[in-house]
């Protein structure tokens, strides 16, 4: 019998002590992002390369025709291979650069979405908030 009385003042003090709670205001203030600020990229200007190809039947007549426009005979040598690789690369490089871009144009772009999606929804929130206080005068 005791132990039924404990049980039922307990019920009776957890559920009054739920009817006193008070209600929970939840306000929400937007919070503006960082402008992404992005360099211009530079134009890339590439100098002009004079490529010879040089082989046995014609290694004389090259190497004259350095010696009259007055240049150095030097010679870096590539295979046919090393060729191949060497425009392997730079196509690599370009696909890459390429792939750059388009990350920063998809940057650029989500932050600009953002902002605007910011920027309408402080118009709604200021709207609303302003909706409120026109009721509240009315009510007055």
């Amino acid at each position: 019998m005791n132990e039924l009385i404990v049980v039922s003042m307990i019920s009776v003090l957890l559920l009054a002590g739920c009817s006193t709670t008070k209600e929970l205001e939840i306000t929400t203030t937007p919070i503006d992002k960082p402008a992404l600020v992005l360099p211009n990229v530079d134009e890339l200007n590439l100098t002009n390369v004079d490529w010879f190809v040089i082989n046995e039947e014609n290694v004389e007549e090259v190497w004259q025709r350095l010696s009259d426009e007055n240049k150095d005979i030097v010679l870096f040598g590539l295979t046919d291979d090393g060729y191949e690789a060497l425009a392997i690369n730079l196509s690599d490089i370009m696909t890459l650069v390429q792939q750059q871009k388009a990350i920063i144009v998809a940057y650029k772009d989500y932050y600009e979405d953002a902002e605007k999606a910011i920027d309408d929804a402080n118009a709604k929130k200021e709207e609303a908030d302003k909706a409120a206080a026109d009721k509240k005068w009315y009510e007055l």
